[in-house]
């Protein structure tokens, strides 16, 4: 962390006579001493993520409390380059690294319940046929579909044999060269 802050010049003369050549001493022991307690008050994931910012103001108000009656003005706390241990930085990556397995299980398992869903969409679609088309399926219309298969097939210019009512059901059997 960084102090930024300049002696008051209207009470500059009090602040020789009081604190004399030990200023920095003084102020940077109740900095370290106001970074301990501060941080303190926040878990690990505050100092090190998003709310760097506030932690930083915090300690700029409590600063300028502590620096203002000794004649000090606080112009800014800057929350630089925070290093953690190496284990805790491992432990971090670690957690992140999981997290982002876990987020992809839940995404495999969110198009694999679309996948089934559209399988049984597709099911109940082939299924709704069938039932219409056997309600209408009836002697009369296969005999009919018969007859237009067989004209088609005398219309076309293959070579090919037709002996009618030999078949199954009295349907034309059709003999082919090939």
């Amino acid at each position: 962390m960084s102090l930024q802050y300049r002696l008051d010049p209207d009470r500059a003369s009090d602040v020789y006579k009081n604190l004399g050549d030990n200023q920095k001493q003084i102020i940077s022991s109740r900095f370290r001493s106001l970074i301990r307690q501060i941080t303190a008050r926040h878990n690990l994931k505050d100092i090190y993520g998003d709310r760097r910012v506030t932690i930083a103001n915090d300690l700029a108000q409590s600063m300028t409390e502590q620096l203002k009656p000794l004649g000090f003005i606080v112009e800014a706390t800057l929350l630089r380059n925070v290093i953690l241990p190496e284990n805790i930085q491992a432990a971090i990556q670690q957690k992140i690294i999981a997290k982002q397995k876990i987020e992809a299980i839940d995404l495999e398992i969110d198009l694999a319940k679309k996948e089934a869903q559209k399988e049984r969409i597709e099911a109940q679609g082939k299924a709704d046929a069938q039932k219409i088309l056997a309600t209408t399926l009836t002697d009369r219309a296969i005999q009919l579909k018969a007859i237009e298969a067989t004209q088609k097939l005398a219309e076309s210019p293959n070579s090919k044999i037709i002996v009618f009512g030999g078949g199954r059901d009295k349907l034309p059997v059709i003999l082919s060269d090939k």
